[in-house]
């Protein structure tokens, strides 16, 4: 998990680097219209770009947490409730996904087979251990507000995860809500339409690149912390 944070963190850095470059050349595009309008372009271009990097952060944390449950030889039917409810309905979805790609020839996150997945979906029936399917954990419905950020948590059993995000990262459940609501729609208006209506200022792009640092940093530090919860102890541990 902290390498898709310091993924992340590198992502935004180069992000926060291009802002200063654009803010270097604002006395350029004052007096020049194409200067000014190409910049414009860059702006609309990385807010979407940091949704994207979000995304992939949250994928990436999905697939870590997971991979450390699977490795700790821990029998399916003593997982939390919720874990498995959620593998079985999620990793199922993933399974139906993943057919009607190969049978389209087509790839997108998903790179796995379908035969591997319904592999991991099977492993339910071993007595002494599983392979959770990490893809049904790393769902973000293309744009991850902060109800998919609250889902992401509770679907990997982590209760009350709210008050848990805002307590590590010191931001109110509101500004999380207003401030991913304010970035997905900037990012929607400059995917999908020819002149957006807001374009995210170098200021705007700094705030939300520090914003998702400190968003990513909170699920990593829950994550990390609920990995020390009984209920992924390792079976030797628990005699």
């Amino acid at each position: 998990m902290y390498d898709a944070l310091r993924d992340l963190h590198n992502s935004l850095n180069r992000v926060s680097e291009i802002t200063v470059e654009i803010d270097a050349q604002a006395p350029q595009a004052l007096s020049d219209h194409r200067v000014a309008e190409r910049l414009e372009t860059v702006r609309c271009s990385l807010v979407v770009i940091l949704t994207g990097y979000f995304e992939s952060f949250l994928r990436q944390t999905a697939q870590s947490f997971i991979t450390s449950v699977n490795s700790r030889g821990i029998p399916y039917s003593t997982l939390p409730e919720s874990l498995r409810v959620k593998n079985l309905e999620e990793g199922g979805r993933a399974l139906m996904q993943r057919v009607r790609e190969e049978r389209g020839g087509r790839t997108t996150w998903l790179t796995a087979s379908s035969n591997d997945i319904a592999s991991r979906l099977g492993s339910i029936n071993s007595s002494t251990s599983c392979d959770l399917v990490w893809e049904g954990f790393a769902q973000t419905r293309a744009n991850p507000d902060f109800q998919v950020v609250k889902e992401f948590l509770s679907n990997l059993s982590v209760a009350d995860p709210a008050n848990k995000l805002a307590a590590a990262t010191g931001i109110s459940h509101q500004l999380m809500q207003t401030t991913l609501e304010s970035l997905l729609r900037m990012r929607n208006e400059s995917a999908h339409s020819g002149q957006p209506s807001i374009v995210p200022t170098p200021s705007n792009l700094r705030d939300f690149c520090d914003f998702l640092e400190k968003v990513a940093g909170g699920l990593v530090q829950i994550l990390s912390d609920h990995l020390m919860d009984v209920a992924f102890m390792p079976q030797r541990m628990r005699l």
